[in-house]
Formats: C-alpha cells, structure tokens, sequence
C-alpha cells in the first residue's frame, strides 16, 4: 500500500520561494494576503510529482486569496496536518508585503484629494439640478416662479462678483452633508429665527457614490492598513475644508421694503458632516476589490476583520430591503400623485427632496414599529410625543400596505442569504442579519427624521420659542433585529430549500470532520482541491480523500414540495393579515369620526335637524329651540351643500375634525370635536360627537306680549322674556307676527354661518310699524272729526281743535260754523308706540252767530257776527287691538 504525499515545508510568507513576490499589479487590485498552494497529486497517485528536471525552470506557484480570520480549510481524511511549530508567521496586514511604506506619496495625496473634489462637484450639480426641477415644477403647477427666483440671492460676492440664484445649491449641500438650515428673519415689527435639520439623503448617496466610482477610476493603492486610512481621512479632510468654506460663503437672502430673509446651512457642522461622509466613503472605496466584471467590498484592506457571516448578511439586506425602500418610494410617489391636495409636481419634488427618508420610514413603520413626533412652545400648552404604527386609531388603511413591502424584503433577504450558502451556516451565525438591521435601523433614526426650533422676538410684546422633531421610534430597531432573526430562519428552512446556492457557495461549504488552522499553509490532496474551487462532494458521496463526514442536507432536510406549502402558507397567511387590516381599516373608516361629522352636517343640508340631533344634540335651553325644528329649518334659505371633511386629528380618545362647505355662495368652516365611546358590533369604534356650538341671534327688546314669531314663514312660540335664539346656518328671516292691516313687523334677516355672517354691529331690532292703511285711517278719522266738529252749534265744542273764543255773550242765537277754506291732512308714522299723528293745517273756518237786542246787555239793535278761526292742529291716533283710535293723551 503506497503512502500518501508528504507535505512539503511551508514556505515563510514573507520571503516568497525563490524571492518571488506577487506582481505589484495584483498588490494594487487586490492587496488580500495570498499563500502558495502546490498541486495535488492527480487522483489516484501512490507518490508526489517527481521533482523538475535538474536546471528547469521552477513552476510558478498559485496565489490564492488568504482565509478571513478565523477561517481554516476543510482537510480531508488523509496525512496529519503539519505541527504549528513548523508553521510559518502570519502575513502582514492586508496583504501588504514585509516592509510596506505606511505613509502616502504625492501622488496618492492629490488622487484622494481629487475624489474629494469630484464627489462635491457631483453634490453640487445634483443639487443644482433639483433647484432647477423645483422650478420647472412651479411653473407648470402655474405659479409665478420667475419672481420668486429673482428673490434668490446671496449677500457674499460669487465667481462672477455679483448675486446670484445659483448659491441656492451650496445651500442644499451644505444640508446634504449634515448641517442643519438656519432661516432668519425680520421687519421693524418682529424677528425670527428657526434651525431645521433635515437631511435630502439623495443628494448625500449621490455624494457618497460619486466618491466610490472616483476610487475605481482613481486608486491611490496604498499599500497597508494605516495608508489605506491616511488616504481616506486625506479625501474626508479635503472636503470637510471645501464644504465647510462654501457653505460659509453662499447663502439665500431677500429683502424688500417690508423686512428681509436668510436661509444658510450650518458650515461648522457641515464641515464635520463632509469630514465624516468623506472619510467612510473613501474607506470603503479603498476596500473595493475588482472580481472579474463585478466588485466586491474587503475590509480585510482596512484592517476590519469583519466575519463572512455578517458580511454575507450586508449584502443580503441590501439587495432585500433595498427592493422594499425602492417599493416603498415608488408607492408613496404614486399615492401622492394622485391625491387631491398633492399632485405629480409635489409628488415629483418630495420624492426627490425626502424619498430616501419617506422610504425608510415607511419600512419602519410597515415593519410594526412606529414613527413619534411631538413638540413643545414656551407660550400656551406644549404637546407630547405622538406615535405613528400601523395600529394608531384613525391611521389610513394604505399604511398596511407597508408591511408587504417589508415582508417582500425580508423573503429577498432571505433568498439572497440561501443564494449565498447561508442554509448551510450554523446556527451560531443567525445573529449576523438582525445585527445589521438593527444598525441600519438607528442610522436611519439619526438621518431620516426632521428636527425644528423657532424664536419669535417681538420688540415690547414680548418673544416666544418652541421646537418640534419628527423620527423613527427609538424601540423600531428591535423590530427590524426581529424582522432580520426571521430572515435568517427562512434562508435556512423554507427559502433555503426552494433557492440554490451560487456556485461560489457551493466551493467555499465548509464540511464538518478535522481541521487545522494557519493563513498561508499549503494544503495537499484533497484539500488543495477544495481550496482551489472544486465544489464538496454531497450527502454520502465519497470525495478525493473519502467520504465527506457530517455534510447534511444544504437545505435543513426540507423537501422542495414542503418547502412550497410552507411558502406558500405564510404568504397566504401575510396576505390575509393585510387584506383583513385594511378591510378593517376601511370599514373602520365608515365608524370613524369624519362620518359622524358628514352625517350630521348632511343631516342639516337635508333641512332636518331633529335627524341631525340624534347625532349630536346641542346644548341649547328650550326657550332657545324656536328656530330648530324640521318644519321651521327646512324651509331656511343657503343651507350648507357640497360637505367635505378637510381635516381629521385623532389623539386617542379624542377627535377633531374640521368641515369646509358651501353656504349660499359662501364658504363656510367648523370644527366638531368628538370621543371614543366603545364599540360598534364588538369591532368598529363608535364616535360620539361632542355637543355642538350654535351661534345665537340676537333678538333684542320683544314687544310687550309677544308670545309668538314668524321665521321664514312659520309662527313658532316664543318666551318673551327671551332676547337671542339659537340658529343653525343658513339664511333666516325672523319677524313679529300679523296684527292686522295696520300693523307690519320689521324682518330680520341672519346670515348664520361662513365668512359674511352676522355680526353685532348688524343688531336687528324686531318691532312693529304702522302700516300705510293705519296713517289713510287716521287721515280718515281726523277728517270726520273735523266735520262732526264743524256741524256742532257750539263756538267751542266738545273733544275739537276748533274754538270760537270770542264769543262772550250767552244770549247768542243762529250760531254755525263755516269751513271757508279746506285745511290740509298729514298722517305720519311717530315711530314709537303705533303712534300716528295727523297734523291738519292751513285751513280757515267762521264760526257765525246774531247777537239779539237786549237792554240788559245794552244792545238797542240785533247784531251778526262772524269770527275767522284758524284751522291748525294736531291730532295724535294709536294702534290698539287692531284698530286705529284717537289717543285723548294728547
């Protein structure tokens, strides 16, 4: 029986047989630490190769790539392996050789700065691309973009020495990188001052990406750990300085007769912002290994020995939830679009400002974790935080949708992590993928949310403050570790039984039985033909040295058909779950407070408000309902018509819903608000309204008796001692009831509700007037008094404006009166009272007697007189009980 080949004597890394080293080419692309693995004898072979030729040409030895730390080679039934004693040094870092220089050239500095000022260069033109956008999208949304844009100016002297709209963009950079957004403000009257943080992560990828490619296209090929970061921190430091300097120098500014306005991003923090962004990018940019056509990232360059599991996890989550955000983006452009206060301008711009941050924020709350805002003010009530999950009362039904995308990601993470030999991992390494969600997650609750705070200073009156945040819920990023244990659970069951590993996992599957460790040892035998790509023999079959012991099923022993049902199970079950949530949602919507608003409001459009009450009854006394039955209100003029519910605020039990409507013409605002008050059937949420506010008109003084108005045609009781009524909106004529021909009631008309209501400079007083037939019935009557008057005998008669008071004599005899001249009638209303007076002028009577002979009144002879009276007077006439009467008080 022959023996198996002695392994020959490992050679020191280091000093390379016959002093060769690995071509400085391969040092630049790829500086991994390579070892030499001789050949293996051919199958079958009893004796190594025989050695060459005396004066031949020593074979070139293989360089492969040195194992991550940790790893060791699968080694075969076959030789011991050699002892560690004989095992040579480890090689140096990162594949640099013995004696790497650890600082940087010339020219390395200038290539690492030059990526610096390309990846800003690329910052500011998509920057300026995006202010052009914004632009175009205000014109065609038909708004007058060309006099805002001309408002656009810097106060700090540009390349071409003037302002100029183009510092707009250093602005947007300047955020891009970091640094919060300062606006400032005032007039004479006031000044403020507001700092918002709010990163537009698209511009900030940009930046990042254009720093990779340029590392592709410009290498600096530093040849060990501590160049590789020199040269990173040269880019970062670079465009910190650049950043920092142009974000200090260009800022937005107007100013006009009525105050002025900057707008600037923050240049210290900016600054730091670029040294940070600059620096990782250009490190990992540094780590890109070029792999044929493709790339892959090795941080082993940068000194990070990061465990394949979790670098397999990397790349999984990226290609998994990177399809979820790109999902997610997509969809909420398309709601956005569409919606009636958004439009595809606005849903143009958000997306290209926020939808990197819309994006993950949707999968955070779509991955059952939550979105809080809250705020504070330093004048009234400050508000605490709120918390946005897909199980907030009031949430739209499309949030669920969100957990599609997030279940879509974690299968295509899951695949990819199957795809990648992860099925065939122990379980020891599941941590690996809810480590790097979970990382990702508090990265994204640091950039994706928004942060304010204002300071209003208002000279004498005083100055206020207040601040507000907008984020991630801190607790999200245990959901997303839970989301990424998931993931790695389904790559090793039902994914990883229905997705086949690449071909690269195959030949890098590590069977269990004995091993040794040491980066650089040569492998013989059926090692060497496993390190050099062969793929493992399978489940009971034999390889180059024998059976491959504890190899088990690469898919967990799940067959393909079981693999399906279970798939096919939980993505039934998902469906269901988010069918059953946003049919809840949307039945649950026909519950919500808005409908009880838009019942109630409806119930009034239809004129009736004992319908409308059932729903919401208001809190009004009885002596105030005149005004609020069905018979009066559904004959009142401009009630409200085209309801629309504008906004909807739901904090727990409580909701605030505002109502916009048409109001004869008009338009018309309210806010209702309303409480949870249990269940409907056990599921819905039942929504009480609060009881309404209803203005009240006002109605002044009543007449003495008045028991009784019309309004819009209906005489409704009224209590007298009432002086304003309750009203729902609408047109309302009001006014006293009938008394007669001789009295009319003044009208009063109320415009209830919307912008021209009424209001206390248009009191209208209800009171009583004669009517033209009372003054003609006055008229009437002073006339027949006249002549009653006139045919009396008596020089002063009885209840008569006329008197003869010339006539002294008792004894007088023939005595008449003589109208000579018709006097003049004129009824007048007095205004108070039913009063009429009829003043009778310009008249002229003769009051004609015979005075006997009488000696006793020492006449000797009969005498004829005739006495002129004038007739001018006045008579005052009241309305009573329906009739017109002489009042006797005057």
């Amino acid at each position: 029986m022959s023996q198996p080949p002695t392994p020959p004597t490992p050679p020191d890394p280091t000093e390379p047989a016959d002093g060769a080293h690995p071509p400085a080419d391969e040092i630049d692309e790829d500086t991994t630490p390579r070892h030499r693995i001789p050949q293996p004898p051919t199958a079958g072979a009893s004796a190594p190769e025989p050695a060459a030729a005396p004066g031949a040409a020593a074979a070139e030895p293989r360089w492969a790539p040195a194992p991550a730390p940790g790893f060791v080679h699968p080694v075969p039934p076959g030789p011991a392996p050699v002892p560690a004693q004989a095992q040579a040094p480890a090689p140096a870092p990162a594949g640099a050789p013995a004696g790497a220089p650890t600082v940087l050239t010339g020219g390395q500095v200038g290539r690492a700065a030059a990526r610096a000022g390309v990846g800003y260069g690329v910052l500011i033109v998509a920057s300026f691309l995006l202010c052009l956008l914004t632009l175009l999208v205000s014109a065609l949304s038909g708004h007058d973009s060309s006099s805002s844009a001309t408002t656009w100016s810097s106060t700090a002297e540009d390349a071409s020495g003037g302002l100029s709209i183009l510092t707009l963009p250093f602005v947007l950079a300047g955020a891009a990188l970091l640094g919060p957004l300062h606006l400032s403000g005032g007039s004479d009257l006031a000044g403020t001052d507001v700092t918002l943080f709010l990163v537009p992560l698209g511009l900030t990828a940009a930046l990042v990406v254009a720093i990779l490619a340029c590392s592709l296209l410009l290498p600096t090929r530093p040849t060990s750990v501590r160049a590789a970061w020199l040269a990173a921190l040269a880019t970062g430091a670079t465009l910190a300085v650049g950043a920092g300097v142009l974000t200090a120098i260009f800022h937005v500014s107007v100013s006009d007769s009525d105050g002025f306005g900057r707008l600037a991003a923050d240049p210290l923090l900016a600054g730091l912002g670029a040294l940070l962004l600059g620096t990782v990018a250009a490190a990992l940019g540094e780590a890109v290994v070029r792999e044929g056509r493709g790339v892959r990232v090795d941080l082993r360059r940068l000194g990070i020995p990061l465990p394949a599991a979790l670098s397999r996890a990397v790349v999984a989550a990226v290609v998994g939830y990177g399809v979820a955000l790109v999902l997610v983006v997509l969809g909420f452009f398309v709601w956005l679009a569409v919606s009636d206060d958004g439009g595809l301008g606005a849903a143009v711009l958000a997306t290209a400002y926020l939808g990197l941050s819309i994006g993950a924020l949707g999968l955070g709350v779509g991955g059952f974790g939550g979105v809080t805002a809250g705020g504070e003010a330093s004048i009234g009530a400050s508000g605490g935080d709120t918390t946005l999950t897909l199980f907030t009362s009031g949430s739209p039904a499309a949030l669920w949708l969100l957990l599609l995308a997030v279940v879509i990601g974690t299968f295509l993470t899951a695949a990819a992590l199957a795809r990648g030999g992860a099925s065939q991992r122990r379980w020891q390494d599941a941590w690996a993928t809810p480590t790097v969600l979970a990382v990702a997650t508090l990265a994204a609750l640091l950039l994706t949310g928004v942060t304010f705070s204002a300071h209003v200073s208002a000279g004498d009156l005083g100055q206020a403050s207040g601040s507000g945040h907008a984020r991630l819920a801190a607790w999200t990023f245990l959901v997303a570790a839970l989301w990424g244990g998931l993931a790695e659970v389904l790559a090793r069951t039902v994914v990883g039984a229905l997705v086949p590993a690449s071909t690269a996992a195959a030949r890098t599957t590590t069977p269990t039985g004995p091993v040794h460790a040491g980066a650089g040892v040569p492998v013989t035998g059926a090692a060497a033909e496993w390190t050099a790509g062969s793929v493992p023999p399978g489940p009971g079959q034999a390889g180059p040295g024998g059976p491959v012991p504890g190899a088990g099923n690469p898919r967990g022993g799940m067959s393909r058909g079981a693999a399906l049902a279970v798939l096919g199970g939980l993505g039934g079950l998902v469906v269901l779950v988010v069918v059953a949530a946003v049919g809840w949602h949307v039945l649950n919507a026909s519950h919500g407070p808005e409908k009880q608003v838009e019942a109630y409001l409806g119930a009034l459009s239809d004129g009736k408000p004992s319908k409308a009450f059932e729903i919401a009854d208001p809190a009004v006394p009885d002596a105030q309902r005149a005004l609020l039955t069905d018979d009066v209100y559904g004959d009142v003029a401009g009630r409200p018509s085209d309801v629309k519910v504008t906004e909807v605020e739901v904090d727990g039990d409580r909701a605030v819903v505002t109502a916009r409507y048409d109001l004869a013409g008009d338009k018309a605002t309210d806010t209702y608000t309303l409480h949870k008050d249990g269940h409907e059937d056990g599921v819905f949420d039942h929504w009480v309204m609060d009881p309404p506010e209803l203005p009240e008109v006002p109605l002044g003084s009543l007449p003495e008796g008045t028991t009784s108005l019309v309004v819009t045609g209906h005489e409704v009781e009224v209590d007298a001692s009432t002086d304003e009524l309750a009203a729902l909106p609408g047109t309302w004529t009001v006014a006293l009831p009938d008394q007669g021909p001789y009295l009319e009631s003044s009208t009063a008309t109320y415009r209830v509700g919307g912008e021209s209501q009424w209001t206390s400079s248009t009191y209208q007083p209800l009171e009583y007037k004669v009517t033209d037939a009372a003054l003609q019935e006055a008229t009437k009557q002073s006339k027949d008094a006249l002549t009653a008057c006139l045919a009396t005998k008596d020089p002063e008669p009885d209840d008569c404006a006329i008197k003869d008071y010339y006539l002294w004599d008792d004894d007088a005899v023939d005595m008449r009166w003589t109208l000579d001249t018709a006097p003049t009638f004129t009824a007048k209303d007095e205004g108070y009272d039913d009063m009429i007076r009829v003043e009778v002028s310009d008249g002229k009577a003769t009051f004609s007697y015979t005075l006997p002979k009488s000696a006793s009144h020492y006449r000797d002879k009969t005498e004829h007189h005739a006495d002129d009276v004038e007739v001018d007077y006045a008579e005052y006439y009241q309305v009573k009980d329906g009739k017109v009467v002489l009042d006797d008080r005057y």
